[in-house]
């Protein structure tokens, strides 16, 4: 490989991954290959990429003859997944981190990230991430269910009740003074141990722990979540009756402020609560096309946005004097409430008096909703159809990102449970008739 002579290596590893057999003698070169090579798998997707499948298929036996309708497989998979120490191996780490969505597919990588997860990653998996969607849940029900500004409470018509004035600290309070910290400091201890094995990107002359960039709707949370206790009304009414009140001088005052980084923050959490998509490959799936032709969306808005300023500008251009149409900004929201067929009637008749208006409005209205959405349904399936082919493979990436991070919080003891369920050092029987090649 460091040669060049990728064709010999390839040779070679098909004679090494052949079963052979002497009588009841079998020969198979796969423990030799690891232990004078552990690297191997690393090695070759650094240098010889291509040889992966290679090795892959090398590690898989399948039989020739066919039982009701199926075929016996049998996958070589000790070396894929423990170290000689009895650790877990660091292939799966490898191959996600090549990041070929059709390598991933193959039948012995995706049945390995499967059985992994199912059998010990979704479980970490879950109980690392029950504090994400509690916080969820009681977030939702702080800021958007339980609003005391509507609560008819026990004490008067509209007014708020005391309970639901507790539900709603008690929600925040687990936001803030739970889910924040657990939350900071997983990433601040992940940040200085990156940051202290130089594991670092450069911004120009900052430098920043490698995973910042990958995680910044984490970031963005713990900034909207600091920014919302130091806003909250409640906060800003302590000391005011009646108690835990959000409706003083000063909270009605900050509410405004208060209720952006909510919003955002609340938009933020569910984004991030996407990742749980992974328990299933299909809306993982689903959620990752979403994400891939979100770009061709966001060119028909910025499209739509230039064609509407420039019709707009032209508008007010003509000195029409006609109502909805004398600046640029009124032109604007008149042409976009047309689009959006919300426009009022006065303004549509107005329009229809002046021949400048309705020449300018017809063709923002032809441009923009026969050409603009066509091109916009033309792209759309373009890039579906072009990501559509790996987008499992992409789905199956992510999977592994999450079984390989799970791997690593995971315990010893359960680890090596696992490993002994799998009985990799069990015989392994062949078929009647094969060959074993």
């Amino acid at each position: 490989i460091e040669q060049g002579s990728l064709e010999a290596a390839d040779a070679i590893l098909q004679d090494l991954l052949t079963i052979r057999s002497d009588r009841d003698r079998y020969y198979f070169g796969v423990d030799a290959l690891f232990s004078r090579h552990p690297d191997i798998v690393s090695r070759l997707s650094a240098d010889a990429p291509g040889l992966l499948w290679t090795l892959l298929e090398g590690l898989v036996w399948r039989s020739r003859t066919v039982e009701g309708g199926r075929r016996r497989a049998v996958y070589f998979c000790r070396h894929i997944l423990v170290c000689e120490n009895g650790k877990h191996a660091s292939v799966i780490d490898d191959l996600c981190k090549r990041g070929d969505p059709k390598l991933v597919c193959h039948p012995m990588v995706a049945h390995l990230i499967d059985l992994v997860w199912a059998k010990v990653a979704r479980r970490t998996f879950f109980f690392r991430n029950a504090t994400l969607m509690m916080a969820l849940v009681l977030y939702t029900l702080s800021q958007a269910v339980f609003d005391t500004t509507i609560v008819a409470g026990a004490d008067g018509g509209g007014s708020e009740s005391l309970a639901s004035r507790v539900v709603v600290v008690a929600c925040r309070c687990f936001v803030y003074l739970v889910f924040l910290p657990s939350h900071l400091a997983s990433h601040i201890t992940l940040g200085l141990h990156e940051h202290r094995i130089g594991h670092v990107r450069r911004f120009g002359c900052i430098r920043v722990p490698a995973h910042v960039p990958k995680h910044a709707k984490c970031y963005l949370l713990a900034v909207l979540l600091c920014l919302m206790i130091a806003l909250d009304p409640v906060v800003h009414c302590l000391g005011h009756s009646p108690l835990l009140t959000q409706h003083c001088e000063a909270g009605e005052a900050i509410e405004p402020i208060y209720t952006v980084p909510s919003m955002i923050g609340t938009l933020n959490l569910y984004l991030l609560a996407s990742d749980f998509s992974v328990f299933n490959i299909r809306i993982a799936a689903f959620a990752l096309m979403f994400g891939r032709v979100l770009s061709e969306v966001l060119l028909f808005l910025l499209g739509f946005a230039v064609l509407l300023l420039a019709f707009a500008t032209a508008g007010a251009a003509s000195k029409a004097r006609v109502h909805g149409f004398e600046t640029i900004v009124e032109c604007a929201f008149t042409m976009l409430d047309i689009f959006m067929g919300t426009a009022h009637d006065e303004d549509v008749e107005a329009m229809a008096e002046n021949p400048k208006i309705r020449v300018v409005v017809t063709a923002f209205f032809i441009l923009s909703t026969v050409y603009l959405l066509n091109l916009l349904v033309a792209q759309l399936a373009s890039a579906y159809n072009s990501t559509f082919v790996d987008i499992i493979g992409f789905a199956r990436l992510k999977r592994g990102g999450k079984v390989v991070e799970a791997m690593e919080l995971t315990s010893r003891a359960r680890w090596e449970g696992f490993v002994e369920s799998l009985r990799l050092d069990a015989p392994m029987r062949f078929c009647e008739g094969d060959v074993g090649m």
